[in-house]
C-alpha cells in the first residue's frame, strides 16, 4: 500500500525526497509489524484468547509478533 504523492510531477526534487521518505516509513519494522497483525482476523484473535488491543501491545512492545 504505497502512499506516494503521485499528483506532483515525478520530477520535482519535492516530490521525489518525500516519496522516499514515505518508503522508508513504510519499510520500517513497525510499518511491518502493522502490517502482519492486520492480516490477522478476528477468528485467529478469538481463537488465540486475546484482543487486537492486547497484541498490538504486545508486539509492539516486545518488537516480535
Amino acid at each position: 500500500m504505497a502512499h506516494t504523492l503521485d499528483h506532483i510531477p515525478s520530477t520535482t526534487l519535492l516530490s521525489r525526497i518525500l516519496n522516499a521518505i514515505v518508503r522508508m516509513g513504510e519499510n520500517s519494522s513497525r510499518a511491518q509489524t502493522v502490517k502482519k497483525l492486520n492480516a490477522i482476523s478476528d477468528e485467529q484473535l478469538l481463537s488465540m484468547g486475546i484482543t487486537r488491543a492486547q497484541l498490538v501491545q504486545r508486539a509492539l512492545s516486545s518488537g516480535e509478533l
